[in-house]
């Protein structure tokens, strides 16, 4: 089950709703006290598109530990070599993948946006869910524009 971020019918999109796939069936769950309830379940057939949005991407800047020991070594060649000696250590990015979001459009119109977290775990269950609704073969490997 995957977490619901969005959606434009408001009883999908209570906190920590849910988005899988049971027994060939699509399944949006609500929190309900201790357990989810099922709010919706659908069969792949009312799928009318489905399509990756965007990567959710976390850019981490590392300052590099010889910055101070630059601009000592840069200083020997006075005070012009001391700030570039500094800005060489400079700040180093590292980009890490934190997750995809998805968007579902029904016949009626309904459309839901869930994401997927970069695990392992996570990836697994997604090609499950996508296997078991045919959702590759039927949308994933045409180019449509996303809705």
């Amino acid at each position: 089950m995957f977490t619901i971020l969005s959606s434009n019918i408001e009883e999908y999109t209570k906190e920590l709703s849910m988005i899988g796939c049971e027994d060939g069936l699509l399944k949006v769950q609500s929190p309900d006290f201790f357990k989810y309830k099922d709010i919706l379940e659908l069969s792949p057939e009312k799928i009318r598109n489905f399509k990756e949005l965007e990567e959710d991407i976390k850019e981490i800047n590392k300052t590099a530990g010889g910055t101070v020991g630059g601009a000592l070594v840069g200083s020997l060649f006075g005070p012009f070599g001391a700030v570039v000696g500094g800005m060489a250590g400079g700040n180093k990015k590292k980009i890490k993948k934190k997750g995809t979001v998805y968007a579902i459009e029904f016949d009626n119109g309904d459309w839901i946006t869930f994401k997927v977290k970069n695990g392992m775990l996570d990836n697994f269950n997604f090609k499950s869910f996508c296997k078991e609704l045919d959702l590759e073969s039927r949308f994933l490997k045409n180019n449509s524009s996303p809705f």
